[in-house]
């Protein structure tokens, strides 16, 4: 269902206008993806009401940083809840990666790599050694700033076809719907820029339709992502003058 590029529809407004907008706007987004601001607030179960409006494949942001067996314990219980996937924050190390990956091969584990904002304290050397760890324990994928697009041209440098990239920043505090696309992701996370919109199904559809349109061309024009390739992605970006 999801080997097609898409949006990853970022649900972090209240639950009554996420159930209402999931509605409006399942049929044009490939993931939903639940964030802690509605986890903490009303527990796991809303993934549950989730399943029972949509048949789209539902993803837990729990941005797990724990030691491997705390790690563990979280993604169970996120896939006991019916959670199609999590993700884990790569600096928790590869250990803590495995035990999760290893809990359900079925299930979608993805390794968060970057922040989007300039400030965080992870660099592009730590960034691009967690998407690598990722590729060699065999994740699902990586998240990756779509604020950044040449971050984006690194992590698929470095990951190859093998791993899904998703992308936040996207739209309201970020990049233009369709950015991160062009330069080599798969799916865009995008929230705000939906619901916070006159019109969410339309806006949807919209970025949609743009989504597929890039994508088509890609594939038309048999696209390969113009990456400057590992090494010399990260020693370009090498400097530690570079937090992200």
């Amino acid at each position: 269902m999801n080997d097609h590029k898409g949006i990853m529809l970022a649900l972090d407004n209240d639950l009554h206008d996420a159930l209402k907008l999931v509605r409006e706007v399942g049929q044009y987004v490939s993931y939903v993806k639940v964030g802690n601001h509605l986890l903490l607030k009303h527990g796991l179960e809303v993934v549950r009401q989730l399943k029972n409006i949509t048949s789209r494949e539902i993803i837990a942001d729990l941005k797990i940083m724990d030691q491997p067996y705390f790690a563990r314990k979280l993604a169970k219980l996120a896939y006991d809840n019916a959670c199609d996937g999590v993700v884990i924050c790569g600096s928790c190390g590869p250990t803590a990666i495995r035990s999760c990956i290893e809990l359900d091969s079925a299930k979608k584990l993805f390794v968060f790599t970057e922040f989007t904002h300039p400030d965080g304290l992870i660099d592009h050397t730590a960034a691009d050694e967690m998407a690598a760890m990722a590729r060699d324990l065999g994740a699902y994928g990586i998240q990756v700033p779509g604020s950044k697009p040449t971050r984006i041209e690194c992590a698929r440098g470095i990951v190859g076809q093998e791993l899904k990239i998703i992308c936040c920043g996207i739209g309201t505090t970020g990049s233009p719907p369709g950015t991160a696309i062009r330069y080599g992701a798969d799916f865009e996370i995008i929230g705000r820029a939906i619901y916070e919109s006159e019109n969410p199904a339309m806006k949807a559809k919209e970025i949609s339709e743009l989504i597929h349109r890039i994508s088509a061309i890609q594939e038309e024009q048999q696209f390969k992502t113009p990456i400057r390739g590992a090494e010399s992605c990260r020693s370009s970006s090498n400097s530690r003058s570079g937090l992200v």
